[in-house]
């Protein structure tokens, strides 16, 4: 009610009682309804106005009552103008923190700004905010998006996880071909050692200095001589071919291995080129071979066929193993070095 109204009402009207409970219960509703930006400050509005409501309430005349009513619009003036500072306190307060939010974000997101827009859009609106109310609900969405943010947290941490779990995968299988060299064993048709440990020798070659070369040897048409002449006879023309290379090609500190079937591998660290090893490869290996077996009680004389190819140790060793493998299906010499 506006005051020239009440001044006027109060003039007119012989009912003290009523006009003392009007004002009494404006003055009450003032103290209720007033906004609590402040705890502190909103209490001690409120006991401000109770001393104001309690001193209309005592007996006094209309002249009084209205500077009763004018205390009171004093201390609600104070108030409000204490409410604003508060407001704006805690404005400058919410924009502060929602900036520190929004740059953490971003600096945790990688540059992936998922939640720091609906960040600056509640900083954006914030600073247009021309109310109690609305700094209210703006900070109900701020909720919202913290949730946001732990959401991206969240996200964050399962990529994280995904990618360190693919790693580990990576680094197993990795892991896998050096458990599976230093399981080697030897071979016990040639008594040599088998794949896995030219494998390790290979790796253990490449942390020397010095050239380094992978003699490949097959022994050819090794499927017919086990079928019609069996197994064992098949085996002996390996073991042939195995004396052979170690008494007319290995130099002291090779080593020769058992590959697959009937194929045999040889570790050569020599200084010469690649040319100058095949040439004396080929003197070495390029001769008539035969070995006598006694077949049903008769001795047979089988001719040793070899296709060979020499080529150098590079990094990686799985390169090695792939050029050895297609030389085992071609028995074609490859020009690698």
């Amino acid at each position: 009610m506006p005051l020239i109204t009440l001044k006027r009402y109060l003039s007119n009207s012989d009912d003290e009682i009523g006009l003392h409970k009007i004002v009494s219960m404006l003055l009450h509703g003032m103290a209720d309804h007033a906004v609590c930006a402040d705890p502190q400050e909103h209490d001690s509005f409120r006991q401000d106005m109770q001393s104001i409501e309690e001193a209309a309430n005592q007996d006094c005349s209309h002249d009084q009552l209205l500077v009763i009513a004018g205390a009171a619009i004093h201390a609600l003036d104070c108030y409000a103008v204490r409410t604003t500072r508060a407001i704006r306190r805690q404005d400058s307060e919410l924009q502060n923190m929602i900036d520190m939010l929004a740059q953490t974000v971003i600096a945790i997101s990688g540059g992936n700004e998922r939640a720091a827009p609906a960040l600056n859009e509640i900083r954006t609106d914030l600073e247009q905010a021309a109310s109690f109310e609305t700094v209210q609900s703006l900070k109900s969405r701020l909720g919202a998006c913290l949730v946001k943010v732990r959401d991206e947290a969240t996200r964050q941490k399962q990529e994280n996880d995904a990618a360190i779990n693919e790693l580990r995968g990576h680094l197993l299988r990795a892991q896998a071909p050096v458990a599976q060299l230093k399981s080697s064993s030897l071979d016990p048709v040639t008594n040599l050692p088998d794949q896995a440990a030219a494998m390790t020798a290979f790796q253990e070659g490449l942390k020397t200095a010095g050239r380094k070369y992978v003699l490949t040897l097959v022994v050819g048409r090794m499927q017919p001589i086990n079928a019609r002449f069996g197994q064992a006879v098949g085996d002996e023309m390996l073991r042939l071919l195995k004396k052979h290379v170690q008494a007319q090609v290995m130099q002291e500190g090779e080593q020769i291995f058992r590959w697959t079937g009937p194929t045999l591998v040889a570790l050569l660290p020599r200084q010469e080129t690649i040319d100058q090893i095949r040439s004396k490869l080929k003197r070495a290996l390029d001769v008539p071979l035969q070995n006598e077996v006694d077949i049903g009680g008769r001795s047979v004389l089988l001719p040793l066929s070899i296709a060979w190819s020499v080529i150098a140790l590079i990094p990686p060793i799985t390169n090695t193993s792939m050029f050895i493998s297609k030389f085992i299906a071609s028995q074609t010499p490859l020009d690698y070095c």
